[in-house]
């Protein structure tokens, strides 16, 4: 089992339609290509941004060739890989593509949280903290 792990930044936030179709469609192609995974949104409420932080597994070769597709998505930009690799079993074996639309208030009740702003946000921040970053996403999974 192989998963990659990447966040990127929005050209612009989604409405709800949009984010609807985005996990329409990625539901279906996962489902058929056996990926499983998370997709966490957040859009910024003081500024015109929106980020995705998004985790996706199954078998290597359908994984990567989801990832290219995802990173030539015209719908965002600055996709940085912060962890890939092989893993023993599924984390989200029940979610062709879970998803999250986080707001700052649900974040604030993680352990090491941090409150980033349009001037403030760093990638790098996850990939020094990937442990963190991988509870926070199973955090969500695990709550529903």
């Amino acid at each position: 089992m192989y998963y990659i792990l990447y966040v990127s930044q929005a050209n612009r936030p989604m409405n709800t339609d949009e984010i609807s179709e985005l996990l329409e469609i990625s539901r279906k192609n996962n489902e058929r290509d056996g990926i499983t995974g998370l997709l966490i949104y957040k859009q910024w409420n003081d500024a015109e941004r929106a980020n995705f932080l998004q985790i996706l597994e199954g078998p290597r070769d359908l994984v990567d060739k989801a990832y290219r597709k995802i990173a030539k998505d015209n719908r965002h930009h600055t996709i940085l890989p912060l962890e890939q690799g092989d893993i023993p079993a599924r984390n989200f074996g029940s979610w062709a593509m879970g998803f999250k639309n986080i707001e700052t208030n649900e974040l604030k009740k993680l352990p090491g949280f941090k409150d980033v702003d349009e001037n403030s946000f760093n990638p790098d921040d996850f990939s020094e903290q990937l442990e963190a970053t991988l509870e926070t996403i199973k955090f969500f999974y695990d709550a529903d």
